[in-house]
């Protein structure tokens, strides 16, 4: 259940950068941290399931990245 919650972050910061909604994607982000403090952009490939394309995978990472997951 908690891996859905963070799914549920993950997903809404990631949406909130892309759509250029800087402030709320970094304080998504900011909870999510505050739940999973080890959570960061090298650690993702533990947690992400396999994408059928490379560069969809790479654009939600990118996404986590511009809502401030930290590298």
């Amino acid at each position: 259940m908690a891996q859905d919650s963070h799914l549920a972050l993950r997903i809404a910061a990631a949406s909130c950068a892309l759509a250029g909604r800087n402030e709320e994607a970094k304080s998504l982000m900011a909870r999510l941290l505050e739940i999973d403090p080890a959570l960061r952009v090298s650690n993702l490939q533990n947690i992400l399931p396999p994408y059928r394309h490379p560069e969809h995978a790479a654009k939600y990472v990118d996404a986590l990245r511009k809502a401030g997951l930290p590298e």
